[in-house]
């Protein structure tokens, strides 16, 4: 099944301030689509800052895919002053998401 990963950070400030582009928190979430419908499939809990960038790569070296997230914790403007962090998540595999959907179509 494909899915689309995006990361959807949520808007810091006031409305008011319509070209600035503060972010506060944020998340990364995966859709897919169903009779031409996105649907969300799962998402990741809220982080501390906005999601400036993700890859999907072995991140611990254990055979299993991991979700690996750039986490911008407070900005700066010089490098010292700025703050940032990596999250890594464990991917389910194609057989465990299969068996997944088993036990919950058979509840």
């Amino acid at each position: 099944k494909k899915e689309i990963l995006i990361a959807k950070n949520t808007r810091s400030g006031s409305e008011l301030l319509e070209r600035w582009r503060g972010f506060k928190r944020g998340s990364v979430m995966s859709l897919s689509y169903v009779d031409m419908s996105p649907r969300e499939n799962w998402r990741t809990p809220n982080l501390p800052g906005p999601a400036v960038d993700y890859h999907i790569a072995d991140y611990n070296n254990d055979g299993r895919m991991d979700l690996v997230l750039a986490v911008l914790l407070k900005e700066g403007d010089t490098l010292t002053n700025a703050r940032s962090a990596i999250a890594a998540y464990e991917l389910a595999t194609p057989a465990e998401i299969r068996e997944t959907e088993r036990k919950r179509n058979t509840e």
